[in-house]
């Protein structure tokens, strides 16, 4: 494996989370010793989301909750250890991802529209406990397919994600809730709207009587500066949705 760069972190029992992720997903690790299979790894804190009608979301950090993200040539990986959730509720993890024109060139630095992807999904403990991982590879990132694993916020449309290293990044929870007769599990943990009551366009064909949300989500700014690339990693800013 080539170098790694670690960035601001909350240490909560890291090694054993940055242990499981580098083993599980071939996005940090390479045979090759070319700089440019550079890894970098960045550790986060949790959010609790709530949202208020008319108001700004109200988010509170999630004690002993924590996130970690690894940027590579290859895309992104991330896993995430975290509490406070409904039990045996089932969920999907998104990589809401947005690129920067000029990233590590010497050109402005231009923010694009946000793009939302599931790159995971698991289902909680008795307790509310989850640990889940998932990847978002490098690639064409479609606007929508039909079982609609993409989410387009306004302005957005077809991307071509190609810079992991400077995009800014959303990781987040979107709960589907409990077990619903009829409702395959495995569609509640990896599409946007089955077992949802308030998604009747992106419900691969399940709708459900739970209303899913975001409900937890960690952040890691961009920091773009031209001709040298964005990084850095906080919880208490970027783009909510539902």
């Amino acid at each position: 494996m080539s170098m790694s760069t670690f960035r601001k972190s909350w240490m909560f029992g890291m090694p054993l989370l940055l242990a499981s992720l580098i083993t599980t997903t071939g996005f940090a690790d390479s045979d090759s010793d070319d700089d440019s299979d550079d890894v970098v790894v960045e550790v986060g804190i949790m959010n609790d989301i709530t949202f208020v009608p008319g108001g700004p979301p109200i988010r509170e950090i999630i004690p002993g909750a924590t996130s970690v993200l690894v940027r590579s040539e290859d895309g992104l990986s991330a896993i995430i250890e975290t509490s406070g959730m409904g039990p045996f509720h089932h969920f999907t993890l998104w990589f809401i991802v947005r690129n920067y024109d000029g990233a590590g060139s010497d050109d402005q630095c231009v923010p694009m529209a946000w793009v939302g992807h599931i790159g995971g999904g698991a289902t909680t403990d008795a307790d509310g406990n989850a640990t889940v991982s998932g990847i978002l590879p490098v690639g064409f990132i479609p606007e929508q397919d039909n079982t609609y694993v993409h989410r387009h916020f306004p302005g957005g449309g077809d991307m071509i994600f190609d810079n992991p290293f400077g995009a800014e990044v959303l990781l987040a929870i979107r709960d589907h809730g409990p077990t619903q007769p009829g409702i395959p599990v495995e569609l509640m943990k990896s599409t946007h709207g089955a077992g949802c009551s308030n998604d009747p366009q992106g419900n691969a064909g399940f709708p459900g009587n739970f209303p899913c949300f975001i409900v937890q989500q960690s952040n890691f700014f961009n920091a773009c500066v031209p001709g040298q690339g964005g990084g850095g990693s906080d919880s208490d800013s970027g783009s909510d949705s539902d």
